[in-house]
């Protein structure tokens, strides 16, 4: 079966930056799956797999615009100290406040006053490489097609 819109992919990869550092990967646990057609992928990503079968490999170029988009200057705010819990430090990740979305932020930088905040993307900016291989290629169920998505796993290995 062709990977085309209302199937649903699993696949492993392994996802690498520029200089060759693994990001993160699936190999040695369970395949990522997604529903094809619905922007449940990266729309790079989703394009390369169009038309694409069972068993297929690849090794793949990504650059921002097609992964996670440009670095936003507006996403990067300043909010006052007092908002935040006394041991907040820079690298942690916070969850902004804003309805059923809230974005995660990475805490950039913290001083006695303020609070810096980036709430892009962690790859936004960054061409992502890709290995993979196609493990799966079926009919989504009528479950998954009203959902919209298939439910997530988490990635197995972090760099």
């Amino acid at each position: 079966m062709q990977i085309s819109k209302d199937t649903v992919v699993s696949f492993h990869y392994t996802l690498t930056d520029d200089d060759g550092t693994m990001i993160e990967s699936s190999i040695g646990g369970i395949p990522h799956r997604y529903l094809h057609g619905h922007n449940d992928i990266i729309k790079g990503l989703e394009r390369a797999l169009e038309g694409e079968e069972t068993g297929y490999t690849a090794s793949l170029s990504i650059v921002p615009q097609d992964g996670y988009g440009d670095i936003c200057k507006n996403k990067i705010i300043t909010v006052p100290r007092a908002k935040f819990p006394a041991n907040i430090a820079s690298g942690m990740m916070v969850e902004g406040h804003g309805g059923p979305e809230a974005a995660k932020m990475l805490v950039l930088e913290v001083n006695d006053h303020e609070v810096v905040l980036d709430g892009n993307h962690p790859l936004a900016g960054q061409n992502l490489h890709i290995a993979l291989e196609v493990i799966e290629v079926r009919p989504a169920r009528e479950s998954e097609l009203r959902q919209g998505s298939i439910a997530r796993q988490a990635p197995n290995n972090h760099a």
